[in-house]
């Protein structure tokens, strides 16, 4: 069954830019521009100015790590929650951090952290918080950043709005372009990686799962055509740490175990359009 939180329930606001779950699924965490909303089983609680003594409300990225800490992309820079503790890396703590807010953030495996802002500018910042790792400059000029992700191997996958995807494998970039690639389009809305290691694209134009396998990537394309994702214009993902990997496309569906599911209104959606999803316990 379906249930909905808004404002009414105690979000700190019905506009949501970004949602992140803990790895044990019971903590969800809510980005809005009045604050952040921590959801669990027993309660809905506001992080807000009142809450953080920070100086805005504003939350655009968020993200939850492998050690349970919770970090917050803002117009101040990046803020981490660990422990009831706030801590603030701006351009003045940390060496080369980047102008702008901070808009996407994605943990690696080795405890460092990709941030990117909204002028898409990158920065990988070290496990201690200290400084921006240098890294190759990206060809050309960032464009519209939409989205990181960063594989098991480290790899990190950068999503743009009608340049493709960008990929550093820590000693330089790959740019995954249309045509001469496989990638269905260039305007990248999202990105994630399922539990087996397949990195999943959502476009204007369908979905690309790309898996690696003795070095090589093997490509594979979903559009509506294959009777399963309601559109091709897909403006969510998420992967399912438990298996199956959601789409919002016009509508929510669920591939699992090569079978669809989508739901509607029908079956109790406030509303069919997806910008954002998560899962909890």
């Amino acid at each position: 069954t379906w249930g909905h939180v808004g404002q009414k329930e105690g979000l700190a606001s019905d506009y949501v830019n970004a949602m992140a779950a803990s790895a044990d699924g019971k903590e969800v965490w809510v980005a809005s521009p009045f604050g952040a909303t921590l959801v669990t089983d027993k309660e809905v609680r506001v992080y807000d100015q009142k809450v953080t003594k920070l100086a805005s409300d504003g939350v655009s990225g968020i993200a939850v790590d492998a050690a349970g800490n919770v970090w917050w992309g803002m117009f101040e820079g990046l803020v981490k929650l660990s422990k009831g503790a706030y801590k603030l890396f701006t351009d003045k703590t940390v060496a080369q951090f980047p102008f702008g807010t901070v808009t996407t953030i994605a943990p690696a495996p080795d405890g460092s952290l990709w941030l990117g802002t909204g002028f898409g500018d990158l920065c990988h910042l070290d496990a201690a918080g200290q400084k921006c790792l240098a890294m190759k400059s990206m060809p050309g000029n960032p464009v519209g950043l939409n989205g990181l992700a960063v594989d098991g191997a480290g790899q990190v996958y950068y999503a743009s709005d009608g340049a493709g995807v960008s990929a550093y494998d820590g000693k330089g970039w790959r740019q995954l372009t249309v045509p001469g690639e496989s990638l269905a389009s260039n305007r990248i809305s999202a990105m994630a990686e399922d539990k087996d290691g397949a990195v999943w694209i959502a476009t204007d134009s369908g979905v690309n799962k790309v898996t690696m396998a003795d070095g090589k990537a093997k490509w594979e394309l979903i559009t509506a055509s294959d009777k399963g994702l309601p559109d091709n214009v897909v403006t969510a993902l998420f992967a399912d740490p438990k298996g199956g990997v959601w789409f919002g496309a016009g509508a929510p569906a669920q591939l699992s175990g090569g079978k669809w599911t989508v739901l509607t209104q029908k079956q109790g959606l406030l509303l069919e359009a997806v910008t954002c999803m998560a899962a909890d316990g």
